[in-house]
């Protein structure tokens, strides 16, 4: 008898956050497409870059490219404040 397979981080993660996932779906058809660019990281210029999604909810074709670091920061202090109750 097999076992069933682990759930990997990722798959743990879209179904936790299914907006999110649905606007990273939607922002990749329309790289695809070309609809959209990816630009530089907004903070250091590099041009490998995530594409943050401050509302995937209501505007999930809105993105701000960060590089893996500044992208991995930024989540860090939302973390924070939110832990502390900041809201901004």
């Amino acid at each position: 008898m097999s076992e069933a397979p682990e759930t990997t981080s990722q798959q743990k993660w879209n179904r936790a956050n299914p907006a999110a996932r649905k606007a990273h779906s939607f922002v990749a058809r329309a790289i695809k497409r070309g609809e959209l660019k990816r630009d530089p990281c907004v903070f250091c210029g590099a041009l490998k870059v995530d594409l943050h999604h401050p509302d995937p909810v209501n505007e999930p074709w809105l993105t701000i490219p960060m590089c893996r670091a500044h992208h991995q920061q930024h989540h860090a202090e939302l973390r924070r404040r939110e832990k502390v109750g900041g809201n901004g």
